[in-house]
């Protein structure tokens, strides 16, 4: 389904170098909503207020990664890479990819998102820098508790 203001005519145009810039979060549940709004460039109110006409949970209670559909509709490209591709983003695009980092907190049955670009990542809960380094990141989040997805995806404008 396709929400209002997401059509291809709307979609970010990406600088040569694109570097993200950081939304942080305003309620525990919405590092999804930054996260998009971050990797795609666009504001945390467009992305909240599209999101809403997209499907977030399967009739079974699972939840759906309504962000790759959203992604799409924007008139962009995306592919799953496996996460230790993570370091070498610009490898794949250029400096104008950036990507998605799943992260779940099994201790905590809560799962958290994170942006990538070619200078870092970019968490957007509290207490976070604009941009960590990979490794720093994974470092840290792992001390915390939490465990990275195998993938992560990376989304780049169609050619």
């Amino acid at each position: 389904m396709e929400a209002a203001g997401s059509s291809p005519a709307t979609a970010h145009h990406f600088s040569p170098s694109t570097m993200i810039v950081r939304i942080p979060q305003r309620k525990r549940d919405d590092c999804v909503t930054c996260v998009v709004a971050m990797a795609l460039g666009y504001t945390y109110e467009r992305v909240l207020t599209d999101e809403a006409g997209y499907l977030k949970q399967t009739g079974n209670g699972k939840f759906y990664e309504w962000w790759a559909e959203y992604i799409a509709h924007q008139g962009l490209q995306q592919d799953l890479r496996p996460l230790n591709e993570a370091a070498n983003l610009q490898s794949f695009h250029g400096p104008r990819a950036v990507g998605i980092l799943g992260l779940p907190f099994e201790h905590l049955r809560w799962r958290h998102v994170a942006a990538i670009d070619v200078v870092g990542v970019v968490d957007p809960a509290n207490g976070f820098p604009n941009h960590m380094e990979l490794a720093e990141y994974v470092a840290t989040r792992q001390a915390q508790g939490g465990t990275f997805d195998r993938d992560f995806r990376v989304i780049y404008p169609r050619n």
